[in-house]
């Protein structure tokens, strides 16, 4: 369900409890442990966390990238892409917030955080972007791809625009029908085996789960 744009850490926060024998205990010391932001009842309830990716974010990028297969990197990519290149890596993690603006997908399991998938857009014009979607393969059909989507689109109507384009494999009919369930209107162009889909953002769209 990965598709393209061709216009340009999440830091594990789990803590290690200390175990015997890490450090000598001090006489009087107690041992702190920090909770893990992943409590019992986030794991339970498996709603993901959408927040901003910033460009300190590499480790999240890193782990939704290793989660895609080679199938998946190439419906994404549009090519085979076994590994980011420093160059690449760095203009995806090129994002302002505004005209270069990306989401990241976090869900809550035993181990703590992961990244599940990233959502972004590069504005194009005063009112259009290019949008591009992954998600990893573990995570697909649990809802991640649209709830991404949607936010995304609420934050897109926060910025001014009125139009989102994505370029989307032929093959590719999961990542079709996901942008046409959460922006049905607006055309789409085939050339090439690549369909051009626009999507205009309503004035008011569901809220995101």
């Amino acid at each position: 369900m990965q598709v393209s744009a061709h216009s340009p850490d999440l830091v594990r926060a789990q803590a290690r409890a200390g175990q015997p024998g890490d450090i000598p205990r001090q006489r009087g010391e107690t041992r702190r442990r920090t909770a893990s932001p992943c409590s019992r009842r986030a794991i339970r309830r498996a709603v993901p966390l959408v927040r901003e990716l910033t460009p300190r974010d590499g480790a999240a990028l890193d782990e939704v990238f290793a989660g895609l297969s080679p199938r998946s990197r190439y419906l994404r990519f549009h090519a085979p892409l076994h590994q980011l290149s420093r160059r690449f890596r760095a203009t995806l993690l090129d994002v302002d917030g505004r005209d270069r603006l990306a989401l990241v997908a976090v869900v809550c399991t035993a181990e703590g955080p992961r990244a599940a998938g990233i959502v972004r857009l590069a504005r194009t014009g005063p009112r259009e972007a290019e949008v591009a979607i992954e998600v990893a393969d573990a995570m697909h059909r649990q809802g991640i791809g649209r709830l991404l989507l949607t936010t995304l689109g609420h934050r897109a109507t926060e910025l001014g625009l009125t139009h989102l384009t994505a370029e989307v494999l032929a093959e590719n009919t999961p990542a079709l029908a996901l942008f046409r369930s959460v922006f049905p209107d607006g055309p789409t162009r085939r050339a090439d085996g690549i369909l051009t889909v626009t999507c205009r953002l309503a004035a008011v769209l569901d809220p995101p789960v």
